[in-house]
């Protein structure tokens, strides 16, 4: 997360980009989580 494209996004004030970054980090153990998905989509919903 530090060094990642979403914290950038977000430290420059870049809503609309921070929003696209947020959807991609919907992993855990290296698996695709359904309910991270949503969580995921619906904090995007509140960037944008």
């Amino acid at each position: 997360y530090r060094v990642s494209t979403f914290k950038k996004r977000i430290d420059a004030g870049d809503w609309d980009g921070a929003a696209t970054e947020c959807v991609k980090w919907n992993r855990a153990a290296g698996r695709i989580l359904p309910g991270l998905t949503r969580r995921r989509a619906a904090e995007a919903a509140l960037m944008r």
